[in-house]
């Protein structure tokens, strides 16, 4: 059972990462992450099904576009290895709760705004608050599920409104210093952590 969930959560976390690098790239420029086909960013070539598998098609494709040679960087690859670690981190973590798939979500998300983070210095409210809502009704449902109820869904909101508030005051005594993405991102991360437990 235990092993199995493992290959679920590497296999999980690698297609998740393909689809985490496409959001970080698209999501802040406006571009659809969902319908648009992913295409090289040298020739404009249709990325291929075939060479659109997570870190199998970069190793085939010895890190180079099919049609043109160019270099594909290999912070795509990373970003997948790194989502599928994330996924069996949460595992190992958790272990096999029903809870799972929402630290899942946290991971992938938590990812994919270090990476717009990184190339934009911004955290995009598109992917931000989606995935704030999304992640509390996963939290809610694997706490039902699992048996925690009631008292871990306030205490996550709690520890969401406690982060938020704490950074907010950060904020504006800084008073322009300190970025009012983190506050937003707070509530989110408290959310998460607080679910687990005050400490």
């Amino acid at each position: 059972m235990v092993g199995a969930l493992a290959l679920l959560a590497g296999a999980l976390g690698l297609a998740v990462g393909s689809f985490v690098n496409v959001v970080a790239y698209r999501v802040p420029e406006g571009r659809d992450a969902v319908r648009e086909r992913s295409a090289c960013r040298a020739c404009g070539a249709k990325v291929r099904p075939r060479d659109n598998v997570p870190l199998l098609s970069y190793v085939l494709l010895r890190g180079h576009c099919r049609d043109c040679g160019a270099a594909i960087s290999a912070r795509y690859p990373m970003v997948e290895a790194g989502t599928a670690i994330a996924f069996l981190g949460m595992l190992a973590v958790l272990g096999a709760v029903w809870v799972l798939p929402a630290y899942w979500w946290f991971a992938a998300v938590a990812i994919t705004l270090v990476l717009t983070d990184l190339d934009h210095k911004r955290i995009p409210n598109r992917i931000l608050y989606p995935a704030t809502v999304v992640g509390a009704v996963l939290l809610a449902a694997g706490a039902l599920a699992d048996g925690g109820g009631w008292p871990a869904i306030g205490r996550a909101l709690a520890g969401g409104a406690v982060y938020f508030s704490f950074l907010l005051v950060i904020a504006l005594v800084a008073r322009g210093g300190f970025g009012f993405g983190d506050v937003k991102l707070a509530f989110f991360l408290g959310l998460y952590l607080a679910y687990l437990g005050w400490t």
